[in-house]
């Protein structure tokens, strides 16, 4: 598998937008659909926490249309930056999110952390769908077992 320096992908959901933005970024939501124990100060300089040690310090909020962040977690030797950006492509009803991340360096991401960020941001698209269509909760473990193979990080 080859690293490449910038990720990009594309979700779309039957949702409204503000609705999407809000179940992205409050922990109510958060702590229902993609972890346990997560923390919100959605203002720049503000961060969401998940209880997995992932981090992204806001470098910009632009309710309910993007957010711009510094990411790091436990499973990468690096911060990137992560732009997140939602719209509303022909029904308001329909909300297309973008997530990009900057920064990847083979040099300092290992395949394996490469392999687990792409299967979370994966999952992330799939449990958030999940819960948007009160479909119920499915964990990340799960969803690797169902969807891609189980990576183990070495560190």
């Amino acid at each position: 598998m080859t690293i490449k320096p910038t990720l990009v992908l594309t979700f779309v959901f039957q949702a409204k937008r503000q609705r999407v933005f809000d179940v992205l970024t409050q922990a109510e939501h958060l702590n229902r659909w993609f972890t346990k124990g997560a923390q919100v100060d959605l203002q720049v300089g503000g961060q969401l926490t998940t209880g997995e040690g992932e981090r992204f310090k806001f470098a910009k909020v632009a309710v309910p249309r993007q957010l711009v962040s510094t990411y790091s977690s436990p499973r990468l030797d690096v911060e990137t930056e992560v732009d997140m950006t939602l719209e509303s492509p022909g029904p308001l009803t329909r909300t297309m999110l973008r997530i990009v991340q900057k920064g990847l360096d083979p040099e300092q991401v290992s395949e394996e952390a490469y392999r687990w960020m792409t299967d979370r941001w994966n999952f992330l698209g799939a449990a958030l769908k999940r819960y948007l269509d009160r479909q119920g909760r499915i964990s990340f473990e799960a969803w690797q077992q169902g969807h891609s193979p189980v990576y183990e990080v070495r560190k």
